[in-house]
């Protein structure tokens, strides 16, 4: 395990161990922007993520979702302190940290920890990706009629497309999943406890760790076209790779449709 692996093991266990003792207790709520809620949680434990990292690594670039982004080389961390809030904020103990690395666009390291399940995944680009030091496979799963797939959970937000696209695909799979945290989805998949992913809307802080980590497990991560996923990409198909273009070939093409409908 190379030092910025190490650092983000690290930084991820810590935080963790602060949201997990933490949980359930008074939390300060509060609704951003977006409408998308944060709670004091969320913002101390990036504080001391952000902390940590740019002690060992204070030339480094940092993006993190409550504080945004911080110029520097071209070695960028991104960064979820608490992937999954709204399952934290009603009790719902599927959440964790997430610490993503990228050098000149490439995924190259990824720890997600979740807390409550004592669960901690790691990968390094070229080392393979482990859960609690075992390795990770992906599923081998290659058919749809067998598969389950795990859905964007966001469709309050653009819900008419997310609804309208799942209508028309779910009757090809065994049976389908919303779960409501990222980290959640892509640990799974990567560990072959789910099959498929598809996401409408994620943000690079939701899915760079977890990107990193199912790549390294032998799974697949596109955007719903086929191009390569960046720190820039919002829609994707995540698979374990051998279900991939069938897919995304399902997916963009009742997209297209829906859209041509209305």
């Amino acid at each position: 395990m190379n030092d910025f692996i190490k650092t983000a093991k690290e930084s991820a266990l810590e935080a963790g161990d602060l949201l997990h003792k933490n949980f359930e207790s008074f939390k300060q709520i509060e609704k951003k922007k977006d409408n998308s809620l944060v709670t004091n949680l969320d913002k101390q434990a990036e504080k001391l993520i952000v902390g940590r990292i740019m002690g060992h690594y204070p030339a480094h670039s940092v993006l993190a979702e409550e504080t945004g982004e911080q110029r520097g080389n071209e070695y960028l961390w991104v960064i979820d302190p608490l992937d999954g809030t709204h399952n934290f904020i009603r009790g719902i103990n599927m959440y964790g940290v997430c610490i993503g690395l990228v050098y000149k666009e490439e995924f190259v390291g990824g720890v997600i920890y979740l807390p409550s399940y004592n669960e901690l995944y790691i990968a390094e680009k070229g080392s393979g990706a482990f859960k609690n030091d075992l390795p990770l496979r992906v599923s081998g799963t290659s058919a749809l009629n067998e598969a389950t797939l795990l859905y964007d959970s966001g469709v309050n937000e653009q819900g008419e497309i997310k609804l309208g696209v799942l209508s028309r695909i779910s009757n090809r799979f065994f049976n389908i999943r919303m779960l409501g945290a990222s980290c959640r989805n892509l640990s799974y998949l990567s560990e072959g406890k789910a099959d498929v992913l598809v996401e409408f809307d994620e943000k690079p802080w939701d899915f760079v760790a977890g990107a990193a980590i199912l790549m390294e497990a032998g799974g697949t991560i596109k955007g719903h076209r086929g191009e390569e996923v960046t720190v820039s990409t919002r829609s994707y198909v995540a698979s374990n790779g051998l279900l991939d273009s069938e897919v995304r070939n399902l997916v963009k093409k009742n997209v297209e449709n829906f859209e041509g409908a209305n």
